[in-house]
């Protein structure tokens, strides 16, 4: 069942992209051969990659991709995940679980009053930690005494107040500091709300804390317990937000507030420098998109889905790294930390390990974030910043909320995932060039506007040899070893140096499989 398009207009050079349609050849010894018509192909020898996209929910059987009758290419490239070539920073939340029918019915316990709380004052907080000798055991929670290092009113906002909290007082008893701190917060305060919307207010739950409370607590802790140590772990956990402080029960905190790593960014005494503040700074946006997340989609509809939370987590990072992390575009870092730069990388060696929405517990986590941050990275460059609101505002979670969103962004176009996997699996091999229109944009210097800000999103190139390892297809020489096609996902083929001489057949394609070809 080939994809079809007309032909595009020829581009120059390497940047020439065709994308054709094809015909179904029958023959007694053959079933469902796809013939590729010749003269829609190359006049000239160039690079040709096959896409194949199962838009159904089970896998199924890959097919036999032949070219002149042989499955051969030229280079082998090794598609295995080399996790030491990945850097460390690795914004993410712990696996903490919100059971929404055991906390919206668990017995109430009295609201703490923060109003009377000044400087210097001090009040316990459970907070989740965890031993960077053993990453792999549980989060243990725990009671540890706070001290409030600063309370300040939020600017242009209606009385909204900032609670500034350490549990450290070796580190963070500097002014400059909890200063710095409480300035970064206000920016990245003003640009979420008007970016993702309301982080709380009214919701389906009779058992939360007072919807009129809209006061912020940072919590700045060691998490990993790993102040000594010079070199962060891998897999260091820099912050997470806990759904289950939003509710009146035993174990809740009773506050909104964000849990900050002070060890993550704050390892030398020289703590503004550009990779601790951006450190803190994308920690910061990043749960703070999940506080919004759990309000806008968990306790106003009752669900959520773990992929698209992490996605628009990665995506505020994006959308906030010239402006808020201090990079004038993603080619001048002295050190690997910009989103796309941390998470383009290990998309492009991992991309086959799992389906596209899946948010892979089975796997290094960073290939989950590494996934979530590329269709993020595709979907804003190319749907823009009404994606987002419209999404959060959605009664539908997931898959269908995003069609949802797409649909009201675009009634023209009936969305779904099959063109959506296209469109994105489209985007990823026209990278290479830097004019390529939506919805097939991601190497374009975009700058969006809203409420009169700009954001710039920087320009990606998945094949630039900038990325500590470029995209990785699969030979066509290796691709007789593919099993199956993954549910909802593409696999990406590279077929070697194509023209209009070769004959290229598609075999045993599977119903819900499709095929595009683009040189």
């Amino acid at each position: 069942m080939p994809w079809k398009s007309d032909l595009t207009k020829k581009l120059p050079l390497v940047f020439l992209f065709i994308i054709f349609s094809c015909t179904i050849e029958q023959n007694n010894s053959l079933l469902n051969r796809v013939v590729i018509p010749q003269e829609t192909l190359p006049k000239e020898k160039t690079d040709g990659f096959l896409i194949l996209t199962n838009s159904g929910k089970q896998p199924e059987q890959a097919p036999i991709i032949l070219v002149n009758n042989r499955t051969v290419s030229q280079g082998l490239i090794d598609s295995d995940i080399n996790m030491s070539n990945i850097s460390n920073y690795n914004p993410q939340k712990m696996n903490i679980e919100v059971d929404l029918n055991k906390s919206s019915a668990a017995r109430g316990v009295d609201l703490v009053n923060f109003e009377n709380y000044t400087k210097d004052d001090k009040r316990n907080f459970s907070i989740y930690f965890r031993n960077f000798t053993a990453l792999n055991e549980p989060a243990s929670k725990e009671s540890i005494e706070f001290t409030l290092k600063k309370r300040v009113t939020i600017p242009e906002t209606d009385s909204i107040e900032l609670f500034i909290w350490s549990d450290i007082n070796d580190v963070e008893n500097s002014i400059e500091y909890i200063n710095f701190l409480a300035e970064s917060f206000f920016q990245i305060y003003k640009s979420m709300v008007s970016i993702f919307g309301d982080y709380w207010g009214e919701n389906i739950y009779s058992n939360t804390i007072p919807w009129d409370n809209r006061d912020i607590h940072l919590l700045l802790t060691d998490i990993d317990r790993d102040k000594n140590q010079i070199n962060p772990v891998s897999g260091n956990v820099y912050g997470y937000f806990d759904g289950n402080d939003l509710f009146q029960t035993m174990d809740s905190n009773g506050c909104i507030n964000l849990v900050i790593d002070a060890y993550s960014y704050f390892a030398s005494q020289n703590f503004k420098t550009a990779k601790n503040t951006a450190i803190l700074k994308s920690t910061i946006i990043h749960e703070f998109q999940h506080l919004i997340h759990f309000y806008q989609k968990t306790l106003k509809t009752g669900d959520s889905d773990t992929f698209f939370n992490e996605m628009f987590s990665m995506i505020a990072e994006d959308i906030l790294a010239k402006s808020h992390l201090g990079f004038q575009n993603n080619l001048e870092m002295s050190f690997v930390i910009s989103p796309d730069v941390e998470r383009v990388p290990v998309f492009n060696t991992s991309w086959a390990n799992s389906s596209i929405f899946q948010w892979d517990t089975t796997r290094p986590l960073l290939e989950s974030y590494g996934r979530s941050y590329m269709f993020g990275a595709y979907l804003i460059r190319n749907y823009k910043f009404q994606l987002i609101k419209e999404y959060l505002k959605s009664s539908k979670n997931g898959k269908e909320g995003l069609l949802e969103a797409m649909d009201t962004i675009d009634s023209s176009k009936k969305h779904s995932i099959n063109s959506l996997l296209i469109d994105f699996g489209t985007a990823i091999i026209k990278s290479r060039s830097s004019d390529t229109a939506s919805p097939h944009r991601l190497n374009n210097n975009t700058v969006q506007v809203i409420q009169n800000n700009e954001y710039e999103l920087f320009p990606i190139n998945v094949f630039s040899n900038f990325y500590i390892n470029t995209f990785k297809s699969i030979p066509l020489e290796k691709s007789s070893e593919l099993q199956t096609i993954k549910e909802e996902s593409n696999t990406y083929i590279y077929l070697g140096k194509i023209d209009y001489s070769d004959k290229i057949y598609i075999e045993n394609l599977g119903e819900n499989t499709e095929y595009k070809i683009i040189f």
